[in-house]
This record gives structure tokens, sequence and C-alpha cells, in this order.
């Protein structure tokens, strides 16, 4: 009777003891959920304060997914900001020759074509921001699909260089195009190869000085 009572202390021992280490162990964890439900991403678990293996490695997951949630709240936070600075600049300009096809400044049928055709330009330019939008939106959900098709490069860049060149012009920026030569068909998305090309073309010309 008395090693039973003796064994039956020890596995209450052992049970309490194991129980308060485990709790101990995922105390950091539960305050690591805590501070992430109320918007902490910057919470770490200190694993050197975790005893057991297995719960070790559960901080060290809970780090690595903090991690990716604030990477990607990060990533979204600067994609907005970035939207809204390149929302402003086709705004500014659809506004400008508005008021100047408006008020008279735009005189003459050949100033007022110009003033129509950057209007449309800039037009075009905030609903490709808006795909980029919608796009980001389709990427995450896992929806995005690329309609690919045989293309000429050849071609595709004299479009968007065509496109462009009035905004070019109009900055004192010279555009030069220049086709290559004995180049192959490509399999790409027509739209989304357009898109990219005029978000190059745009920064390269917002970065380059009247006179370049």
């Amino acid at each position: 009777i008395g090693g039973l009572l003796t064994l039956a202390l020890a596995v209450f021992l052992l049970s309490r003891w194991t129980a308060g280490a485990v709790t101990q162990s995922l105390a950091p964890l539960m305050e690591g959920t805590r501070a992430l439900a109320e918007g902490n991403l910057a919470y770490r678990v200190d694993a050197s304060h975790v005893s057991l293996n297995e719960v070790h490695a559960l901080a060290a997951s809970f780090n690595q997914m903090a991690d990716r949630v604030q990477q990607s709240q990060r990533a979204q936070r600067d994609f907005i900001a970035n939207v809204s600075h390149d929302l402003k600049t086709p705004l500014t300009s659809i506004q400008g020759f508005s008021q100047a096809l408006l008020d008279g400044t735009a005189a003459g049928p050949e100033m007022q074509q110009r003033a129509a055709l950057i209007i449309s330009q800039e037009a075009q330019r905030l609903t490709n921001l808006v795909e980029e939008v919608i796009d980001l939106a389709r990427l995450e959900d896992g929806r995005l699909q690329l309609h690919l098709q045989r293309l000429d490069p050849n071609e595709i860049g004299a479009e968007v260089a065509e496109s462009l060149a009035p905004r070019y012009e109009a900055s004192g920026v010279r555009l030069v195009w220049m086709p290559a030569p004995n180049i192959s068909t490509l399999l790409a998305d027509a739209a989304r190869l357009r898109r990219a090309l005029t978000n190059l073309l745009d920064n390269a010309l917002e970065h380059t000085p009247p006179g370049g």
C-alpha cells in the first residue's frame, strides 16, 4: 500500500510539473496570439524561454507566420501608397487640360486636339491603375488568369511608344523607338505586357529631366 501511495504521489507530482512546464512554455505563445489579434504585428515570441522542444518548434512557426503577415501588410500599404501617388499625375493632367478647353486657353484646333488626346491617354492610364488593383485582388484570391497568345514584341513596343509620344514631347524628353531585328514571337498576355511596358516608360519619363 505504501508503494502504491508513493507511486500515486509521484505520478501526481509529475503530472503537475508537466502541466506547469507546458503552461509556462505556452504562455508566450498565448501572449503573442493576443498581441497579433490587437494589431501588434511586431510582436515575436522569445523562444529562449521555451523549454519543451515541441513548443519551441511551435514558437518558431509562430514567428515565421508573424513575419509573413507583417510583410504582407507592409506590401499592401506600400502598394496603396504607390497607387495613390500614381493617381495624382493623370488626374492633374486631366483637370488641367480640361480646364484649358473650358476657359479657351487651348485655342485653335491643333491645341484642342492635343489637349483631348492627352486627356484620353491619361484616362487610359487611370484605367490601367484600376486594373492593377483588381489584378492584385485576383492574384491574392488565386483567380488571376493570363490570356496567352503569340505576339510580335516589336508591334507591342511600337504601340506603347506611339501612345506615350505626346506625353514625352510635352515634357521635353525624347522617346526613341528602335525595333529589334530578327526577333521571334513570344507567348504573353498582350494587355498586361503593354501595361508593364507603359509602367516602365512612365517611370523613365518621371525620372528624366527635360532634354533627356
